[in-house]
């Protein structure tokens, strides 16, 4: 989780940049749900067909390496546990195609026209001890969540919420710098955490 804050500081660049350059028309983007139906919602792709964005419910996978990052943080791969159309569908607003690290242990959705929005997501693997520790080592005051993994918990402040499961460890911080909504991120979070737990081992 801590370095979710170095995260924040670069997502804040990016903001700046996006604002002075304008739009990358060689991006890949996922348009926002039109629709939801089921555990599979259609989700309308921005040159306009119809996708349907299946939920970690749907559909169990173990963790893959990243394509760039080989046997990094383990072979995991953070943007494989969530996809860009799933994104989309929790915050019901258009997102950029997740952005991943060269060791696969952290992926960020920032928002496609919403400038001041990005999702990002930081999973760590390794001894459940080690694991343990790490979450109980928060930043910030928290408030448990109940229902999600072995335990997890939520910084209001810098809308992580934070989950233990087994030997993995990972946090979901939903970065809103103009608040667009009446959401305070928890919902997004617990939703999206939800799919993320259901596909670790």
């Amino acid at each position: 989780m801590r370095r979710l804050l170095i995260s924040m500081g670069f997502v804040l660049a990016a903001l700046l940049v996006a604002a002075c350059g304008g739009d990358d028309d060689n991006a890949t983007k996922t348009a926002a749900p039109t629709s939801t139906q089921g555990s599979g919602a259609s989700v309308t792709t921005n040159g306009g067909s119809s996708a349907t964005a299946t939920t970690a419910a749907d559909e169990t996978i173990a963790p893959t390496e990243n394509s760039g990052g080989g046997e990094t943080n383990n072979g995991l791969a953070a943007c494989s546990l969530l996809t860009d159309a799933r994104v989309a569908e929790v915050m019901g607003r258009d997102v950029m195609a997740g952005v991943e690290t060269p060791d696969g242990s952290d992926c960020t959705w920032d928002g496609e026209t919403d400038v001041g929005l990005s999702v990002v997501l930081d999973v760590k693997t390794g001894s459940h001890q080690d694991m343990q520790d790490y979450f109980d080592l928060p930043i910030g005051s928290v408030a448990p969540v109940d229902g999600i993994g072995d335990a997890s918990h939520w910084t209001e402040g810098l809308k992580v919420l934070e989950v233990l499961k087994g030997n993995y460890e990972f946090t979901l911080q939903i970065i809103d710098i103009l608040g667009s909504g009446d959401s305070d991120g928890l919902a997004e979070a617990k939703a999206l955490a939800t799919d993320v737990t259901a596909k670790l081992p």
